[in-house]
């Protein structure tokens, strides 16, 4: 934006004698009229121009005191002069700054003031065309939430912000508006839940890519419950075909998906005049150390491996509240990793405690599965690792 403004002069001549005495005068010495301009005072938005026109007696310079105060000239010619004073656009606040105009030889000295106007950072965020504040996600209607920001600057989504939900699915790109505005959807991690049915809120952070110290953030929340399990919410299972179960007691399915179910059912198909022994061992370990030593030890209380009265039936029992795989854990923590469910011939388990039933099982102190012989009478259960 540019507008024209005429310095006024002074209403007065002055006049300058160029001798100790008038009488002294020459022809080539006769006195200067100066007419110089008046003080003046400008207000200039961001990015805004006007134009000063003055006249002078002599040759000018002319500087400003502010780098935000840009003039089209520092110096010119006696006679009538047009310069433009631009605002510089950069966001920051209310501000003055001073041109100074020195003209002639005898270096006449005339100010004047520029103002420039604040001016602020802008970012919204909206949903269906409303703004919001905070953005829900659940598992149906709004399992996917269409986002649109707003602003008046080129802003990105910082997808490694320390805030970032683990509940919530990162785009594979960064969202960005180059020219302040621009559209993307963010989604509920569903494979993720299991660990953060409890840590329901977080933020998303964004940043401005040419200033990545201001930022503007907005929360982010799910409304997913835990899963009340049934009393008939039996997941089947299968001799020699791991299992996986989430941190907080809950079976996956085949297809990888979180289920509601703590009970998995193995059906035995047992020979003829042959005794089982039933076994239930796990495995625990430090997830936060590589290479950390493991430990096989047998399970108490929250894992169970029970016989279904006058069936061939087992069945795999999480206990509710299970606290040693729940809750949160430090990276040298023993922890409870995998279990390992065994209904296998007695004639190769040896009792069903202690060292003798720990080496029949696996072989030596350190494997990480059973031995071999007995891999088609076990089912090994892998416990999700801790969330970082």
């Amino acid at each position: 934006m540019k507008n024209s403004i005429l310095i006024r002069t002074f209403a007065a001549s002055i006049v300058v004698l160029a001798g100790l005495s008038f009488a002294g005068c020459t022809e080539d010495e006769k006195p200067i009229e100066k007419n110089l301009p008046e003080l003046q005072e400008i207000t200039l938005a961001p990015g805004s121009s006007q134009e000063i026109s003055f006249y002078a007696y002599g040759d000018w310079t002319a500087s400003a005191s502010q780098d935000w105060c840009q003039l089209s000239a520092d110096a010119g010619a006696a006679g009538d002069n047009t310069i433009t004073v631009t605002a510089a656009d950069a966001f920051a606040e209310a501000a003055s700054a001073t041109v100074t105009l020195t003209i002639g030889k005898d270096n006449d000295v005339v100010t004047f003031n520029v103002n420039r106007s604040a001016k602020q950072r802008e970012f919204s965020v909206s949903v269906d065309n409303a703004a919001v504040t905070e953005l829900v996600f659940d598992l149906e209607a709004n399992a996917q939430v269409t986002v649109t920001v707003n602003a008046n600057f080129w802003w990105e989504l910082d997808t490694e912000s320390t805030t970032w939900p683990g509940w919530l699915a990162k785009p594979e790109t960064k969202p960005n508006g180059q020219d302040g505005t621009g559209s993307f959807t963010l989604a509920i991690d569903a494979d993720a839940m299991a660990d953060y049915y409890d840590a329901k809120t977080g933020s998303i952070t964004f940043y401005d890519v040419n200033d990545a110290t201001v930022t503007f953030s907005i929360d982010v929340k799910h409304t997913v419950e835990k899963p009340i399990p049934g009393a008939n919410d039996v997941l089947t299972a299968e001799w020699g075909k791991p299992l996986r179960l989430t941190r907080d007691g809950y079976f996956y399915d085949a297809a990888g998906n979180v289920t509601s179910k703590r009970v998995a059912k193995l059906t035995l198909n047992p020979e003829a005049g042959v005794d089982y022994t039933a076994v239930i061992v796990g495995k625990k370990e430090a997830p936060g150390i590589d290479g950390s030593s493991s430990i096989h030890e047998g399970i108490t209380g929250w894992c169970t491996l029970s016989k279904v009265d006058g069936s061939n039936e087992y069945n795999i029992n999480i206990a509710a509240g299970d606290i040693p795989i729940a809750g949160n854990v430090g990276p040298t923590d023993l922890i409870f990793t995998k279990v390992f469910a065994i209904v296998a011939p007695s004639s190769s388990i040896m009792g069903t405690t202690g060292p003798m039933l720990l080496l029949s099982i696996f072989g030596s102190p350190t494997a990480t599965e059973v031995k071999p012989e007995l891999a088609t009478y076990a089912v090994t259960v892998d416990i999700d690792l801790p969330a970082e």
